[in-house]
């Protein structure tokens, strides 16, 4: 498989926050559009959340994780 195939498949069953699984999933839940219409700030702040996304998500009252 090549990197962007295997970014594809980690990104679209990687949890977001809890119990939020898949980037779409988050894209709608936290911003209220399409992953795909993700702008760069809203796509790294995703990313951001992805080594610790139950303490640290775009909806989390505490950015300091």
């Amino acid at each position: 498989m090549s990197k962007r195939r295997i970014l594809e498949l980690y990104l679209n069953v990687a949890e977001f926050g809890p119990g939020l699984y898949g980037v779409e999933a988050a894209a709608r839940r936290y911003f209220g559009k399409s992953a795909a219409d993700l702008g760069p700030l809203e796509a790294a702040q995703l990313a951001a959340s992805l080594p610790n996304p139950r303490s640290w998500h775009p909806g989390s009252p505490n950015r300091a994780y």
